[in-house]
């Protein structure tokens, strides 16, 4: 088959039934590197792109050495990003490259910017929620987590959105973070949530009457989450 392949195309000049001969070699050989490297470069100059990636796909799944394996995505991320024109599928390969190197925060937010593109935001978040667990850097974690709050918020997952704000807020002690995590508590309907949230806004208040106005708030959530005794703790809070 190698044969017939290199005298289509160099004899016959017919790249077509060399590429043929070529996929038939490596579907019988799959350890023939010389033959996939043939078959790769007369994709390549046919421009038959699709076919190019399903060759590079099927290659990067069966290489088990893990940087030979993240190069081979690599290369398939450019071939979707730049010759397909497909941001999803090259959001979903530096999705398998960040899985493969679970410390290149790199790769995680490139997978992001690609599903942005194709407008799946759902998936955007997927890898950031996949990936989170391997980040042990604080403001990293934080920035990320704040990224997934606001992903969550866009598809409508209001109380994942709140849970993923809160956690960045309580990492770095931000009160603008805190704020946001309230706001998607409230649009969930998750009133303790929402109560334990504007707590902590209170507790990073710099003046007694925004400490007030946010323990009355916080009395307002405890109220309509059925814990009275609590919410009457806190306006005698705000009051003093």
């Amino acid at each position: 088959l190698k044969e017939v392949a290199v005298l289509c195309e160099s004899q016959l000049r017919d790249p077509a039934s060399a590429i043929v001969a070529l996929k038939e070699s490596v579907a019988l050989d799959p350890d023939d590197e010389s033959a996939r490297n043939q078959l790769k470069r007369l994709l390549e100059k046919s421009g038959q792109w699709d076919a190019l990636a399903e060759v590079l796909t099927d290659e990067a799944e069966q290489t088990l050495d893990v940087e030979a394996r993240i190069s081979l995505e690599k290369a398939l991320a450019k071939l979707h990003e730049q010759r397909r024109k497909d941001p999803i599928m090259a959001g979903e390969t530096w999705a398998r490259i960040a899985s493969l190197s679970p410390d290149d925060e790199e790769a995680m937010l490139t997978a992001v910017a690609h599903f942005e593109r194709g407008e799946r935001v759902d998936l955007a978040a997927r890898v950031i929620a996949e990936n989170l667990e391997a980040i042990s850097t604080e403001t990293t974690r934080a920035a990320l987590l704040e990224k997934l709050g606001t992903l969550r918020l866009a598809i409508g997952e209001t109380l994942a959105a709140g849970e993923a704000l809160a956690e960045a807020a309580s990492l770095v002690e931000s009160g603008k973070l805190w704020q946001a995590a309230e706001r998607a508590f409230v649009d969930a309907g998750a009133w303790d949530q929402a109560a334990a949230a504007t707590d902590e806004r209170a507790q990073l208040a710099d003046s007694d009457v925004d400490k007030a106005a946010l323990y009355a708030t916080e009395a307002d959530y405890l109220s309509r989450a059925g814990d009275d005794p609590s919410a009457l703790l806190r306006l005698e809070q705000a009051a003093d």
